[in-house]
């Protein structure tokens, strides 16, 4: 029969911490007393994991022992509980390590937890992030990898991190190790493949690719642009959507969102080659009330309602970039349309979906008065 392996450390607690304070005597076998029920409840759990129950049991009794343990985490002050914190860090370390499988990968880890973590690997941390940074890569490319992972690996962040962030984290720094320590290996080319078979999908990741694009293309006659736009995506692996390893579980794969991409622009370069513009007067851009954020924050929700059908993203923001100025810009590029929609935030939400309210009323009193 299953059952709450963790009792026993809730009464050790409970024993130990009284109003907050550690009781003044402590019995000079506490730690090996620590030490042995936390090996009970590991062999409780190597048990529970071979047993005959079913696997909707044992995924229910790893995920109660998960939130339990959590608890327990977050209720003990570790400048206070030295030990008993260590050891109940260890003994998540041992859950997640051996039956991260049967836990819900979308819930919150503890912070305190995360923190215990950052603090464990940061010496490995800052020693990848310094060799990168040494590395035969395009200086372009080694001020995206600062700005991508520098936060990730040096600092708590301010939101809650699920398990599968967490672990991603760490996942991403040991293959990138792995490929330092191979410089013969380490070229723009393996280590953007590398990234994007993690589904690093990092907006400044997806800015470095388009940017590096681009620049690649600049000069280049239309023939051999549209040949080597195809060439990169076609060389972009399809995603298997049974993975669900990614940076931000929010956002496409980022495979998805670099052929979209060079699909898009593709098309757009081929427009622009096989069409003439006649002469005329200057083009005046229609001016609009709002931000480039809240353009921006438009278009992702008319563009994932389906408001624009098959057009592609990369036609939209080069065409809203065209025909449009905003009330703080007098001239919008695509590159920061694309960028503020792949940043939408609450607070630009907030403010488009008013937006929308608002012509929403305007229609209901003109079209169902009463």
């Amino acid at each position: 029969m299953l059952k709450n392996e963790l009792e026993i450390l809730t009464t050790i607690q409970n024993r130990q911490v009284i109003a907050g304070q550690i009781a003044a005597d402590l019995s000079s076998g506490f730690s090996e007393h620590l030490k042995a029920s936390c090996d009970r409840v590991r062999d409780a759990w190597t048990a529970a994991a071979f047993s005959a129950e079913s696997d909707t049991s044992i995924r229910r009794y790893f995920d109660f022992h998960f939130k339990f343990l959590s608890g327990l985490i977050m209720e003990n002050d570790c400048d206070v509980l030295g030990e008993l914190s260590d050891e109940l860090y260890k003994l998540m370390d041992y859950l997640l390590h051996f039956y991260r499988v049967y836990i819900d990968q979308l819930q919150s880890a503890p912070r305190q937890y995360c923190a215990y973590r950052l603090r464990l690997n940061e010496p490995g941390n800052r020693d990848m992030l310094e060799r990168l940074q040494k590395m035969s890569i395009s200086l372009a490319f080694k001020t995206c990898l600062a700005k991508c992972l520098s936060p990730l690996y040096l600092e708590l962040p301010a939101d809650d991190l699920t398990i599968g962030a967490l672990f991603y984290r760490e996942r991403l720094v040991s293959e990138l190790d792995c490929i330092c320590r191979v410089p013969a290996l380490l070229t723009d080319e393996n280590l953007i493949a590398l990234l994007i078979a993690l589904n690093f999908n990092h907006l400044h990741f997806m800015d470095f690719l388009r940017e590096r694009v681009m620049a690649a293309l600049y000069g280049l006659p239309l023939a051999e642009r549209e040949k080597r736009l195809l060439e990169l995506s076609l060389a972009i692996p399809a995603h298997d959507s049974s993975n669900t390893l990614s940076f931000d579980s929010n956002w496409p794969s980022i495979g998805a969102m670099y052929k979209e991409w060079l699909n898009g622009y593709r098309a757009l370069c081929n427009l622009g080659g096989r069409t003439t513009v006649p002469p005329g007067l200057p083009f005046a851009k229609l001016p609009l009330n709002i931000s480039v954020k809240h353009l921006a924050c438009m278009i992702r929700a008319l563009y994932s309602s389906g408001f624009y059908g098959s057009v592609s993203l990369s036609a939209i923001f080069d065409h809203s970039a065209a025909v449009f100025v905003t009330k703080k810009q007098d001239q919008i590029s695509a590159d920061s349309l694309s960028n503020a929609y792949y940043s939408v935030d609450q607070s630009s939400a907030a403010k488009t979906i008013g937006i929308f309210d608002s012509a929403s009323r305007v229609l209901r009193s003109c079209y169902f008065p009463g």
